[in-house]
């Protein structure tokens, strides 16, 4: 793997920690509205139907499992990007991370569809937080190893004393869930083989699909699959039917029958309902080559500025193109990605029983922009590089 590529990633990390607003906290609420019919005026098409409560509900109940450290002392230890990690190496090395006083590490109650398990890093003791993601696209298996290292880097200074790492930490809290898409990412670089259940859809896979796979083990495409406001509907007129939506289970593109079906779509929101609200910047990590989306069309003028000022600041030190506001695209069906939940947490949006996906809590309509941003966090996309 490009080690040049990992010190841009490194250099950039630790800027966003050192770079602070001031956040506010609060629970995810649930709308207390009980009808938004109109919402669905000039829908063309719905791919997928919204999330049920219950769904919504059992992602709520995931519960954060402490990774026992067994008292052992801190010993050295890092990530080799030369070669590829198997996502049971991830075990080890987050184990080995949980040492550190400065760490602590967690996974999920509720399991990948193949029964992987799912972890969330805390690193540092600040009141601010910076969150990160990894790996919602299987064959995009090199940021959750660059966040691993990273990670490992990270704490490595601080257990050698150094004095600006330490001062950071003491500040700034990292919030990582490193693999959205466990199973997703093992396939991906291991074949079908490495499914246990027999039954879920890249077993049964073709390699040569498999090695490029986006979906997670069941053949749902996880960034079609969050329920946000206009998650998987077609609404912009000026678009029709695009390739990049499936409607059955596939390698790339199908958004579930359902929003929110899958266990890691669970998780991870789960994980952004717990840190959005409390982090001053989110990002997350895809690898179509070296360029930063910041914003979304449909939210406030005031996020979508926050936004640009972090894509700004990744742009000038990795020199990855910064996209304008209309390279982000909405209204085509391929809505419900993690960054547009993601924002909409951050907006103040809530989830509202009668369409299945985030809202406005008032439940208005939206003919214009949100003039929203209750929790003060910017939300970005960065692709680092090429799909491996």
């Amino acid at each position: 793997m490009d080690q040049h590529i990992f010190s841009f990633n490194r250099v950039f990390l630790v800027s966003i920690l050192f770079f602070a607003f001031t956040t506010a906290t609060s629970s995810q609420e649930i709308s207390a509205q009980k009808n938004d019919s109109a919402f669905f005026c000039g829908i063309k098409k719905e791919y997928a139907k919204g999330m049920s409560f219950t769904d919504f509900l059992q992602a709520c109940l995931i519960q954060w499992n402490p990774v026992n450290n067994d008292s052992v002392k801190w010993e050295p230890c890092g990530v080799d990007i030369s070669t590829q990690i198997r996502y049971s190496g991830f075990d080890e090395i987050i184990r080995k991370l949980a040492r550190s006083s400065v760490v602590k590490a967690y996974t999920a109650s509720l399991t990948s569809a193949d029964g992987r398990p799912m972890y969330c890093l805390e690193i540092g003791n600040g009141s601010k937080t910076v969150t990160f993601t990894a790996g919602v696209h299987a064959r995009e298996v090199a940021n959750p190893q660059f966040l691993l290292k990273f990670a490992t880097e990270l704490v490595s200074e601080y257990e050698k004393g150094d004095t600006a790492i330490v001062a950071l930490l003491s500040k700034v809290k990292l919030a990582v869930l490193p693999c959205v898409n466990p199973d997703g990412y093992e396939a991906a670089m291991n074949g079908n083989g490495v499914i246990a259940n027999k039954n879920l859809y890249l077993s049964a896979g073709n390699n040569r699909e498999v090695f490029q796979t986006k979906s997670n083990a069941r053949g749902v495409d996880l960034n079609r699959n969050f329920p946000s406001y206009s998650a998987s509907f077609l609404w912009n007129e000026k678009k029709e039917e695009t390739y990049l939506i499936k409607t059955y289970r596939n390698f790339y593109f199908f958004a579930g029958d359902t929003l929110g079906s899958e266990n890691e779509t669970k998780v991870t929101m789960n994980f952004l309902m717990k840190y959005i609200p409390v982090s001053f910047r989110y990002v997350d990590f895809h690898s179509v080559g070296r360029s930063i989306f910041a914003g979304k069309p449909h939210l406030s003028d005031e996020f979508n500025k926050a936004c640009l000022e972090t894509g700004a600041l990744i742009s000038s030190i990795t020199k990855y193109h910064l996209l304008d506001l209309d390279d982000e695209n909405t209204g085509e069906g391929t809505d419900g990605s993690i960054t547009d939940f993601a924002a909409e947490i951050a907006a103040g949006f809530a989830y509202n029983p009668v369409i299945g996906r985030l809202a406005p809590p008032d439940s208005v309509p939206m003919t214009r922009k949100s003039g929203m941003f209750k929790y003060h966090c910017s939300v970005n996309t960065v692709e680092t590089l090429n799909s491996l």
